[in-house]
């Protein structure tokens, strides 16, 4: 335990490798998760003339689910917005509005619309808000001369309110649902961070290596196996609070990890297998500058295979099959798993996996480090 508490110490002074393993992976975490986010509204500019068949519009579309109105003064500023982004689509409701529809004559209400899938669904809804408002219009013109067009145009648009709706459902099939935003970046970034982390610190354990210290440790009644287990146990607990600090900044911003118990237990497995190949790469060199080089490449390199920067459902089967050769591809799916709703039952597969990766590389590191520090 005293060897443990050497190794965290260590990391804590280190205020650089404080701002690498902590301040980072949370910063990119919300940089990757605002721009991979895939807008839960439709957002839809308008140009009102302030008439009572612009304010109705205006209204139904506010009134529609999943719409996000943006109110502009002048037909220019909606273009640049549609231009920029800002909005998917927009409609310019003329100024004379009102007089055309009401004595029946054809109005043109152009709409401003961009590129792309979620433009095209904006405009199909602006589309049907604009129909169906017009439906309302022809109604309340063809009503009795002696009610006014208002009254009337109010009795068919709470007519239209009453009846009923044909409820369309939809099902996705063929293939998996591609997790983006926060759902995504969050445990991806725990995930590469955590292992890249691990990797790294084979550099510190090869400096003490270097500098005598574990053969100052092992001329003490401390045994080969008490060493490697306190250098073990210190990396482990470094890991699992990189984890959590990962986990409690990302649910700051808004991600939503799931299960309490399930994310525990996938954060300890994961970091034990991280932890059990930092302590593997340690034995593969005696330059720590090398060590520590090598282990961000390789991290990142791992990360892009097991699906830490893009999600494995978009690059095909074979490179799917590859990617989880590493147990990132197992890490996240666990996660991804837990963000659909799944409980630590339906983790089993992957955690069963992790703690096979963990059954091979911990006494696999174990062996290596015994030669490498009894030969120090």
């Amino acid at each position: 335990m005293n060897l443990a508490a050497v190794v965290v110490r260590q990391v804590v002074r280190d205020r650089r490798a404080l701002i690498l393993m902590l301040v980072l992976p949370i910063a990119i975490t919300a940089v990757v998760g605002i721009a991979t986010q895939r807008a839960d509204e439709l957002r839809i500019g308008v140009t009102d003339s302030g008439s009572l068949l612009g304010d109705d519009l205006v209204a139904k579309l506010e009134g529609s689910p999943n719409i996000q109105v943006r109110s502009f003064d002048s037909a220019e500023d909606l273009r640049r917005a549609v231009l920029r982004g800002a909005v998917l689509a927009g409609t310019v409701i003329p100024p004379d509005y009102d007089t055309l529809a009401r004595s029946g004559q054809q109005v043109s209400i152009p709409v401003v619309v961009g590129t792309g899938t979620d433009s095209q669904a904006a405009r199909a809804t602006l589309d049907s808000v604009i129909a169906r408002q017009s439906a309302q219009i022809d109604v309340a013109i063809a009503g009795p001369s002696t009610t006014s067009f208002d009254d009337a145009f109010r009795a068919a648009g709470e007519l239209a309110a009453q009846s009923n709706d044909v409820q369309v459902r939809t099902e996705t099939t063929g293939g998996e649902r591609v997790a983006t935003g926060l759902a995504y970046s969050a445990p991806a970034m725990l995930v590469l961070f955590t292992f890249i982390t691990s990797l790294t610190a084979a550099a510190t354990l090869i400096e003490a290596r270097r500098l005598g210290i574990t053969r100052r440790v092992l001329a003490s009644p401390t045994g080969v196996a008490s060493i490697i287990a306190g250098i073990g146990l210190g990396r482990l607990l470094i890991a699992v609070a990189q984890s959590l600090v990962v986990l409690i900044g990302a649910a700051a911003l808004g991600a939503d990890w799931g299960d309490l118990i399930a994310g525990v237990a996938l954060v300890i497995i994961f970091a034990i297998v991280s932890t059990a190949a930092g302590l593997l790469l340690a034995t593969f060199t005696r330059n720590s500058q090398l060590a520590g080089s090598i282990g961000a490449p390789v991290g990142v390199a791992l990360g892009m295979l097991g699906g830490c920067m893009w999600p494995l459902e978009v690059v095909g089967p074979t490179l799917s099959r590859i990617g989880h050769l590493t147990p990132h591809a197992w890490a996240m799916d666990g996660w991804l798993e837990l963000g659909d709703g799944g409980f630590l039952g339906d983790l089993l597969p992957e955690l069963g996996v992790l703690l096979v990766f963990a059954a091979v590389l911990i006494p696999l590191a174990m062996w290596r480090l015994r030669r490498s520090i009894a030969s120090a």
